[in-house]
């Protein structure tokens, strides 16, 4: 059984189609992340060489104190997913990034960023928002503090 766990500043949120989730620092960080990956997990010839790509994603995640968590409704408290549905979602993200990537023509040269997919089709249109952006590519290359992991009983705060 998967352990129940407080809601961090660096866990990614798995299972979760609401606005809030999508904007959690931990899944910003995360599609950070997968763009910096993306090439060389396309790039990889064997089997091997993309598990090797995943694992550096999940050491580094946790390596900032994140987990991969869902919502257990019938508990109402975060659970962390386990290894196997980690690596499930890591692959599915890297190889929808290659996909998008090649759809919208970054590859190709265009000038549109990982975030216009990725991020429901937004892009950079203010100062202000190109500052965010530099913000959460910068937050992705600094050292990152760990954090303690807590266990719980307590409910999750609601979404919306």
């Amino acid at each position: 059984m998967n352990s129940m766990h407080h809601l961090g500043s660096y866990d990614v949120i798995c299972k979760s189609r609401t606005r809030k989730d999508f904007d959690h620092v931990g899944n910003r960080r995360f599609r950070i992340i997968i763009e910096n990956h993306y090439e060389s997990y396309n790039k990889a010839k064997s089997k091997r060489d993309k598990s090797a790509i995943v694992v550096s994603i999940i050491k580094s995640i946790q390596g900032a104190g994140g987990n991969f968590i869902r919502r257990n409704r019938r508990l109402g408290c975060w659970e962390i997913m386990t290894i196997e549905h980690t690596k499930e979602k890591i692959g599915h993200a890297l190889r929808h990034s290659i996909v998008a990537q090649t759809e919208v023509g970054i590859i190709r040269g265009s000038p549109r960023t990982i975030y216009d997919v990725i991020g429901g089709g937004r892009s950079i249109k203010s100062k202000s928002e190109q500052h965010n952006k530099e913000t959460e590519h910068n937050m992705a290359t600094l050292p990152v503090k760990l954090t303690k992991v807590s266990f719980c009983s307590q409910p999750f705060a609601k979404s919306g």
